[in-house]
């Protein structure tokens, strides 16, 4: 079962939404359970991290492909894991679905982001960030 919960100011968590509020009815007063805490990600900042790759992409002329830029991109960033073959090793970009990245992690993710496109397209910190903004 997957819940949304909210932390109130006085520390206590409660259900987000009406459908969580019906789940949490099924657990029983003393019952323990387990529970891995993740943010949600956010789609605004998924958009505002897209609109990065894009401006990134279309000022440099190595790659012709937005996939290849992005995989690239993201090792690039750290965020890639390595697979041993026969043939040697192969390293491939981590995932940045919704379900494989929260939102710590996707932060992470972004503010690294920056400083691999301020290398890759040698500009500095502030024109980059001008130029999302611009993109957006």
């Amino acid at each position: 079962m997957k819940i949304y919960l909210v932390k109130r100011n006085d520390g206590i968590f409660i259900p987000a939404y009406n459908s969580d509020h019906e789940n949490v009815k099924k657990i029983h007063a003393g019952e323990m359970l387990s529970c891995e805490i993740t943010r949600p990600r956010n789609i605004e900042f998924h958009k505002k991290f897209f609109a990065l790759l894009n401006m990134g992409f279309s000022n440099q002329e190595h790659y012709d492909n937005f996939e290849d830029f992005r995989a690239i991109m993201t090792m690039k960033a750290g965020f890639f894991h390595t697979i041993i073959t026969d043939k040697g090793m192969v390293y491939v970009p981590k995932s940045i679905s919704f379900s494989a990245m929260d939102e710590l992690e996707f932060h992470e993710l972004y503010d690294k982001m920056i400083n691999v496109l301020i290398k890759e397209l040698k500009i500095t910190e502030e024109v980059l960030l001008e130029e999302i903004i611009n993109f957006l």
